[in-house]
């Protein structure tokens, strides 16, 4: 679908974190926000940066962000998130 927008950036509205957003509609119209936690790996490790996002050839959406332990950053990881919905849905 050409007219299927995603972006995916650091929010910083709640302090911290990251937010993912998606437009079928070629921009005209945008839903998602901020992206909740906790992660795999320890209630601790919430989604916080370098967020990052892309789509494809089957239409699968893809959402990829370092997520940790702001206390002890030492904890969690990159996780890489997919939808089959365009964006509406990720899986854990």
């Amino acid at each position: 679908n050409p007219l299927h927008f995603i972006a995916a950036a650091n929010e910083y509205a709640a302090g911290r974190g990251i937010g993912f957003w998606h437009s079928e509609d070629g921009g005209a119209t945008w839903a998602g926000g901020p992206v909740a936690g906790p992660y795999p790996g320890g209630a601790a490790i919430q989604p916080q940066a370098d967020a990052s996002a892309g789509l494809d050839a089957l239409g699968n959406t893809y959402f990829a962000d370092l997520g940790f332990d702001y206390n002890n950053v030492c904890l969690g990881g990159v996780y890489v998130h997919r939808s089959t919905d365009g964006g509406q849905h990720f899986d854990a």
